[in-house]
């Protein structure tokens, strides 16, 4: 965990000075579902010498048939936009077809 982020790409930068201040060479990124393109996306920019990967997380306890009464509809459609800035003012690039979240090709 890197608690002095307060962004995403800031988080990826961060982590990516850890990873390789320790010689890590694999991470596994833990998020939500819905976000899990843009870090996957963000981390290996910042650390294109990593094989990132991601597990995702639901609410507690919370079926994801029941996700549609929680705010998580509303995180994902603001994804969406967050991926486009991202891409404007990162120059991190998310695929929105599908594919592995596991290590780069």
């Amino acid at each position: 965990m890197e608690p002095n982020s307060r962004t995403t790409q800031e988080n990826a930068i961060n982590v990516a000075a850890i990873l390789r201040a320790q010689g890590l060479r694999s991470a596994k990124l833990v998020t939500h579902w819905f976000h899990a393109r843009r870090a996957i996306a963000a981390f290996r920019a910042a650390a294109p010498e990593v094989a990132f990967t991601a597990a995702s997380v639901t609410p507690e306890g919370s079926p994801r048939w029941r996700l549609g009464w929680s705010s998580e509809p509303q995180a994902t459609l603001s994804e969406y936009v967050k991926i486009v800035w991202y891409a404007i003012a990162h120059g991190v690039f998310v695929r929105l077809t599908a594919e592995p979240l596991g290590p780069p090709a």
